[in-house]
């Protein structure tokens, strides 16, 4: 597996681009004791991804994405943004 950690911030993500390989399961910690506003929720929809961050302790998101490409994400006014890019494996 691989494992890519973000915090929340006043002004965005900490960091906001990542690169992952493909067809390997990720764990994405989330640090979101500072998100407020828009930036309290996380978006990425070619992930399937949707989901509301707790701000107490870290939140976890897990998926595998298998194809290269690389995907977006962001808050749910579109004001903070990121990219998640996925390389192929081997």
């Amino acid at each position: 597996s691989q494992v890519i950690r973000m915090n929340v911030l006043y002004g965005g993500y900490e960091p906001n681009a990542f690169t992952i390989r493909s067809g390997v399961p990720t764990q994405w910690l989330i640090d979101g004791s500072q998100a407020g506003g828009c930036a309290s929720v996380l978006q990425a929809p070619q992930l399937g991804i949707g989901q509301t961050l707790l701000k107490r302790g870290i939140n976890t998101i897990t998926f595998t994405e298998p194809q290269p490409g690389t995907y977006a994400f962001s808050c749910s006014m579109g004001m903070y943004r990121g990219t998640i890019t996925v390389i192929p494996n081997g």
